[in-house]
């Protein structure tokens, strides 16, 4: 389904620039169906993905989250990010997973040009730390 200004909530759409709501125009959303507990872990990429979903529905500021929910266009490629977090306020957050691994430099090449071009998005890059840990750490455009 196509991603439309009016998805937006009307006080946010307000406050964007033109240009901001063009690009929002560019993104394609595809929400997540409720699926049961029991299929999670299968749904996700990698085991990383699926711990920092158990995390989520721990309660708390989480209100609801979708996995890979859309994708955003960054030239000739497309970003999908690994959540859309509803935080308890209504407002909603991108969270990316990275671990340690070969390809984290390009990915966070990708997650860095994505908050520049959508500063409209809040865009958290979550990491597992060698202690068990989650950190979390705002992406600023």
């Amino acid at each position: 389904m196509a991603y439309k200004a009016s998805d937006i909530p009307a006080d946010l759409l307000a406050r964007m620039s033109d240009a901001d709501r063009a690009a929002i125009g560019q993104a394609k959303v595809v929400m997540e169906d409720d699926r049961p507990l029991a299929t999670w872990r299968s749904r996700f990429r990698s085991q990383l993905e699926a711990d920092y979903a158990e995390r989520l529905d721990l309660g708390g500021r989480v209100v609801r989250w979708y996995y890979e929910p859309l994708k955003l266009r960054i030239a000739e490629q497309w970003y999908s990010p690994d959540f859309m977090v509803v935080l308890a306020g209504g407002a909603i957050e991108f969270h990316e997973t990275k671990g340690v691994h070969r390809g984290r430099e390009r990915g966070m090449a990708k997650l860095n040009a994505v908050a520049a071009l959508y500063p409209m998005f809040t865009f958290v890059l979550v990491e597992r730390r060698s202690d068990g840990n989650w950190k979390m750490r705002r992406i600023q455009p």
